[in-house]
This record gives C-alpha cells, structure tokens and sequence, in this order.
C-alpha cells in the first residue's frame, strides 16, 4: 500500500489522539485547576498547591507534552490530506497547529519553571541572598504564571483555528 493512502488514517488517529491525552492531563492535574493565576492572592497558594501535589503536577504536564508533538506531525498528515482541495488553507491549517503547539511547549516550560519556583518558595530560597518565601519568588512565580496562562489560551486558539 502507498503510504499517500494511509495518510488520512493516520491523521485521523492522530486526531483522535487529542481529546484523550488532553482530558488526560487535565485529570491528573486536577488540584491545581482552583486557583487563578492573574490574582495576586492565590500565587502562594499556587505555589504551595505544585509542592504538595508536585508528583501529579509532573504527571499532568506529560500526556500535554506528548500531544504537543504529536500536533506538529498531525500538521503535515493534515496539510497531505487537504492540499489537493485547496493549498492556501492546509498550510494555513498546518502553520496554525504548528504555531499554537509551540505556544502550548512554552505553557509547558513555564509549568516546570513552576515548580521550581515552588520549591525556592517554600523550601530553599532563590539564589545568593534570597530567602524562602521572599516576595521576589513570589512575583517572578505570578509572572510565569500569567505568562503560561497567556501562552495556553494563545496555544488552544491556534488549534483551534488549526
């Protein structure tokens, strides 16, 4: 069989793929869904929330990682499928995926920045004379998580348009 015929199958499974390790995530990082990262109240209890729940925090961020790579090779499987109907909207299509699961990567990124600013927080203090639980970590937390909240709404708008 020509692999340009299994194209639309593989793509399929692929797509399928999504939902499943996206409601995957989201269930293994089910405690850290009650707070807001843009409120300045609850970045402590953020903070503390990644500690104490810090092996699902890990656990959650790994089914999003997967997907993510798995969205850039669903792009070309997608752009294959469609560009005989119409070129201009598969790579639109296939750049939009692209782009939004590299923002999603950095929503990643910024998790794990999490949850060592986590540990600087409550356990070990930044680097040189910062203290635990010094209003500096707790800034730089609040703006990686703004920075990560902003990055997956940009991420899953670019799917979606994907």
């Amino acid at each position: 069989m020509f692999w340009a015929d299994r194209t639309d199958k593989v793509a399929g499974v692929a797509l399928l793929l999504f939902p499943i390790l996206s409601v995957a995530g989201f269930i293994a990082g089910g405690p850290l869904g009650e707070v807001d990262p843009f409120a300045r109240t609850d970045v402590d209890r953020m903070l503390q929330i990644i500690e104490d729940h810090f092996g699902l925090w890990i656990a959650s961020l790994v089914p999003f990682m997967v997907e993510d790579a798995l969205a850039i090779a669903a792009s070309a499987l997608l752009y294959l499928a469609f560009r005989d109907r119409s070129a201009t909207l598969a790579l639109v299509g296939a750049f939009a995926v692209v782009a939004g699961s590299v923002a999603l990567m950095m929503h990643e990124v910024g998790a794990i920045t999490l949850g060592f600013l986590s540990a600087d927080f409550l356990r070990e203090g930044g680097p040189g004379a910062i203290a635990a639980a010094d209003p500096v970590i707790l800034a730089t937390a609040r703006g990686v998580a703004v920075a990560q909240a902003v990055s997956a709404l940009f991420g899953q708008t670019l799917l979606g348009l994907g």
